[in-house]
């Protein structure tokens, strides 16, 4: 896939569908793991989402990232800057 933009989200609109599809026990397990990846990333690191994601998650892990990075900030945490068509998370 070349273009991961239409599952960034700037919303948190997502979150309840999706919890009712696969369990509000799985979601929190899986976004926690994203938002706890993305807590630990180096300052100058990245994630490249296409080596580290399958394709069939692709929209739900690009949606924790978004919702992560809005929750992160908020705690005054580095920079995160999504690049790449969606394919590169970096942090600053």
């Amino acid at each position: 896939m070349n273009d991961l933009t239409p599952y960034l989200t700037d919303s948190d609109d997502w979150i309840i569908p999706c919890a009712e599809s696969m369990g509000w026990d799985a979601l929190s397990a899986y976004y926690n793991r994203v938002f706890l990846r993305l807590l630990q990333m180096p300052k100058g690191g990245h994630l490249v989402v296409t080596k580290i994601v399958r394709p069939d998650n692709y929209k739900l892990f690009l949606h924790c990232v978004c919702t992560a990075i809005r929750e992160l900030e908020h705690m005054s945490e580095d920079s995160y800057y999504i690049e790449d068509k969606g394919k590169l998370i970096l942090k600053r």
